[in-house]
């Protein structure tokens, strides 16, 4: 740069150098804008060209903010002989955090989700309620016939013996066993017995209990699907630059001394 005229002096290979990364830094910018305006803004990519479009803004992104942070580590290095700073991929880390953190705005929306997952780990509705009662069957022929009841008292197991003759096991579930606490925090042993730190344990009938009743609150749980849809789409556009914040984090230590 000369400093008098304020012009690049392109006569020297550092001068090239500088065009070079100033049209680079320009480019590479406005082919990220122009691809987040396809995802973004009408008219919208339809069918396979929003996959295209999609994939197509991943590249820009990664490739213009790796662009923008060697271009202007160059330019400055050259221009005042002083270049980034190892504090510079610490700084990125930290903006790669916050718009990762962004898209966890979705959880606001999720307990639908949570719902389905409570489902596909612990069962649908109609095979929680047999393990229940065949928890309870367990339990009445294996405990409620010993005479020691210290564990399995009279009360416990007449109620474990409901649930085996009632014809309309979800009604009672929901609607008397959920509000029996005293029921469900039962202890019916102790993980190490006869030891002074051992610690109680309650039926397994509890967890299953607790099962149906998340998966229900969270199933009955109102949101607005198209807001959820539309923090999802959010996210998936800010992921990109969060990756591309991470690599270039990662290519500054590399391959520019900030390690």
């Amino acid at each position: 740069m000369n400093e008098k005229s304020g012009h690049v002096a392109a006569s020297t290979p550092g001068g090239w150098w500088r065009i070079f990364w100033m049209y680079a830094i320009v480019g590479s910018t406005l082919a990220f804008l122009i691809s987040l305006r396809s995802l973004t803004f009408a008219p919208f990519p339809t069918g396979n060209a929003l996959l295209l479009a999609y994939f197509a803004y991943v590249g820009a992104t990664v490739i213009c903010l790796h662009v923008v942070f060697f271009g202007v580590n160059y330019i400055r290095s050259t221009r005042t002989g002083k270049s980034f700073t190892r504090r510079v991929p610490r700084y990125v880390e930290y903006a790669y955090a916050v718009i990762i953190s962004a898209s966890l705005l979705q959880v606001f929306f999720a307990s639908p989700h949570f719902a389905d997952y409570i489902s596909f780990f612990a069962g649908e509705e109609t095979e929680i309620l047999a393990r229940i009662r065949n928890e309870a069957k367990r339990h009445v022929d294996d405990e409620c016939t010993k005479i020691d009841t210290t564990y399995y008292s009279v009360p416990y197991c007449n109620k474990l013996r409901k649930i085996l003759e009632i014809d309309d096991l979800k009604s009672y579930v929901y609607h008397t066993l959920m509000n029996d606490e005293e029921f469900l925090n039962h202890v019916v042993g102790k993980d190490i017995p006869e030891q002074a730190l051992s610690r109680d344990l309650t039926s397994p009938i509890a967890i299953f209990v607790n099962q149906l009743r998340a998966r229900a609150e969270y199933s009955a749980t109102p949101i607005n699907l198209v807001a959820n849809n539309a923090f999802s789409w959010i996210g998936l556009l800010l992921l990109p630059i969060g990756i591309g914040l991470r690599l270039v984090k990662t290519s500054l230590e590399l391959f520019a001394g900030l390690g």
